[in-house]
């Protein structure tokens, strides 16, 4: 199940696609069993979706139809002809999905060709170097799921550093959030910190240093 999305973190694409002026027909990895997509068509925009698991694909295809859904891995795989062929895609929607790659900018590249001029890439993802990775070091809640392959990748700095390169202009991009449940007293106050204080969390804001991080390029050229 190396591409069901943190709970949570996937919504939080949605309201990007109206800030930004999405359109066009929606490309989503890690599409899981299809919710995201779901909500996008209801909104007028038609997708397309992939995932690694099987069983969240047969979900995905009952709610949306078989031919808007496949299960791959794109690590070694290709997108299917009759996915493909529905694009170029106005938009790419890559929803807690990067950090599981093993070389995620390098998926990235391979994705963009399927993307038209003009359209956007929304990565929501983690965050490598985020105050709590940094504080706990291996105890970081990010180490703890076996499938993040590339999350240590993943960070502000790679992201702009990175991107741009593969025919992307960065437009937006934010962090947020402490994600952390381990009950070690340490953790526990830290995140009641974050919870009460309004100012802790603009701190985290301004500095991005919060676990999740948000993503939006444009295609360029």
């Amino acid at each position: 199940t190396r591409y069901i999305s943190v709970t949570g973190v996937q919504t939080c694409a949605l309201p990007i696609f109206s800030r930004f002026g999405c359109q066009g027909t929606v490309l989503e990895v890690g599409c899981a069993t299809g919710a995201t997509l779901a909500a996008l068509r209801d909104r007028g925009l038609p997708g397309v979706g992939v995932d690694i698991s099987n069983w969240a694909i047969e979900q995905a295809s009952q709610r949306l139809g078989p031919d808007h859904v496949a299960a791959l891995d794109l690590e070694c795989e290709d997108l299917p002809a009759r996915l493909a062929g529905q694009g170029p895609f106005g938009c790419l929607v890559m929803a807690s999905v990067f950090e599981h790659f093993s070389a995620p900018f390098d998926v990235l590249a391979r994705l963009g060709r399927h993307v038209r001029p003009g359209g956007h890439v929304v990565i929501t993802t983690t965050n490598a170097d985020s105050l709590t990775h940094r504080l706990f070091g291996k105890d970081w809640e990010g180490f703890f799921d076996w499938t993040h392959h590339g999350i240590e990748a993943v960070t502000p700095a790679t992201l702009r550093a990175r991107i741009p390169p593969l025919g992307w202009r960065v437009e937006h991009l934010h962090t947020w959030h402490v994600w952390d449940s381990n009950a070690d007293p340490t953790h526990a106050t830290f995140r009641e910190w974050h919870d009460a204080d309004a100012r802790f969390r603009q701190l985290l804001a301004e500095r991005e240093l919060g676990d999740f991080l948000a993503c939006v390029a444009r295609r360029v050229g």
